[in-house]
């Protein structure tokens, strides 16, 4: 074998050579690889894990959204809840009335003029069969006249015939007493008079249970 230099040899040279690959070059080649000097040849199968791919590249993974799914079956019905506690009874109300009793309408008797209460009034009297003791005691009694299409209620007030007058009534077993006054008048001669074309009609609404 072939000396080169004060007992090196040739061998020693290369061995030394190929040490240096071995331990250094590796080092060199895997911290200085030129850019884009690495392809899917020089990648190892399955060595790429998700954690070692950017946030643009996992990006592009990510495919279309797909068609809705059919919906699925209906869920079975749950159990019925617990009932709950019954409510408390509530109080009685009040006795109804019966049917209330109403007359057709009818004109009144024209009567004389006389003093009730310390008052002057014309007075015009209105046959009521279904007024008995027993309705006056225990029920409401309401009185309506008519003079063409209006229906008021008694008692009535107006200024009619030049001053003011009011038109009211009383009641008795089997009659009512129309009575009709005027304001100042102290005497028969300055009564506003009860027209006779006036009709009335009275409404009994029975009552129910006394109060205790």
């Amino acid at each position: 074998m072939r000396k080169l230099r004060s007992g090196v040899t040739y061998a020693n040279v290369l061995s030394t050579l190929c040490l240096f690959l071995l331990l250094g070059g590796g080092a060199y080649a895997a911290t200085q690889l030129p850019k884009g000097s690495v392809g899917t040849k020089q990648l190892k199968k399955e060595a790429v894990t998700p954690a070692k791919l950017s946030s643009a590249a996992k990006a592009t993974l990510t495919g279309p959204q797909g068609p809705k799914g059919e919906a699925g079956a209906k869920g079975d019905t749950g159990p019925k809840g617990d009932t709950g506690p019954k409510g408390n009874q509530g109080e009685k109300g009040e006795p109804g009335t019966a049917s209330v009793i109403y007359s057709k309408w009818a004109l009144a008797t024209a009567g004389p003029a006389g003093i009730y209460d310390g008052t002057w009034a014309r007075t015009a009297t209105i046959n009521a069969p279904s007024l008995t003791s027993e309705v006056l005691a225990n029920a409401s009694v309401d009185v309506y006249m008519t003079f063409g299409s209006e229906i008021s209620s008694l008692p009535y007030r107006s200024g009619a015939g030049g001053a003011f007058n009011t038109i009211s009534y009383t009641l008795a077993p089997g009659k009512i007493t129309i009575r009709r006054s005027t304001d100042g008048c102290k005497e028969e001669s300055c009564l506003i008079p009860l027209s006779t074309v006036i009709q009335y009609r009275y409404v009994i609404v029975p009552g129910g249970t006394p109060e205790s």
